[in-house]
């Protein structure tokens, strides 16, 4: 029964969205919105729209607001969208934004009127990319978290969700475990010098040669953790500014 009233009620709102005005909003100028009548899907509601720039290879931001029974504040506190909606949204043509409304709004009133309205904005750069003119600052901000916490300017520039504090936790055992057996390498080498016993002088030099090779392979792992930091954060850098002005 409770699916035969959902369904009923999903029809009528299909009339009301096929009849009503749908509106597309772009706050650039470089670039305009075109939105179509909204449709049903099953109990998803379909919002088709286009992105028409006047360059190509350009990314947006594209955020939806809903307007009930001709309110002119966007509804709250909605989550259940899907589609090309968020960041990195292409220019073009065949967009859609779906919306699982009874997720939103599980009882519908059969007089419900919704509107949508579209918003694209350009896509926010990183702070090491607001001004690609300035070649040096940004660079050696990035050098310097490189070298002093790989993974912070990863998780910067690239803004994901992901335990950045693990690269950075690697690299620094990485340092102190390095130091740690270079100084027993070096404790080792000292009692090898002053050993008399023949047991005593293998052990010593083996254990003192053992001690610098791990202590080498630690400083190769830190070492390799911040340059691949740098390398990867220093490339999506670059293509950051073509972005950056492609967008200008």
């Amino acid at each position: 029964m409770i699916g035969e009233i959902g369904n009923f009620k999903m029809k009528k709102l299909l009339l009301i969205l096929l009849c009503l005005p749908m509106i597309g909003f772009g706050q650039e100028l470089r670039h305009k919105v075109k939105v179509y009548k909204a449709s049903l899907n099953g109990s998803r509601i379909i919002i088709n729209y286009d992105i028409i720039a006047s360059r190509g290879d350009r990314n947006y931001e594209v955020k939806i607001n809903v307007f009930k029974n001709g309110g002119v504040t966007p509804l709250k506190g909605l989550s259940s969208f899907n589609g090309d909606i968020g960041r990195d949204i292409s220019s073009g043509s065949g967009k859609s934004i779906k919306w699982s409304i009874l997720n939103d709004y599980p009882e519908i009133n059969e007089d419900d009127k919704f509107a949508f309205e579209i918003i694209t904005e350009l896509q926010k750069l990183t702070i090491y990319d607001s001004d690609p003119s300035n070649i040096d600052e940004p660079g050696y901000s990035i050098a310097f978290l490189s070298a002093v916490a790989p993974g912070i300017a990863d998780y910067k520039v690239f803004e994901k969700k992901k335990p950045y504090w693990i690269k950075t936790l690697v690299f620094y055992s990485g340092i102190i475990g390095g130091i740690w057996m270079n100084s027993a390498s070096s404790s080792n080498y000292e009692k090898y010098n002053v050993a008399t016993e023949l047991d005593e002088i293998e052990s010593y030099y083996s254990k003192s040669n053992n001690m610098k090779k791990w202590s080498n392979y630690c400083f190769i792992i830190s070492g390799t953790i911040m340059l691949e930091d740098f390398t990867r954060v220093l490339l999506n850098r670059r293509e950051n500014r073509k972005q950056y002005n492609l967008n200008k």
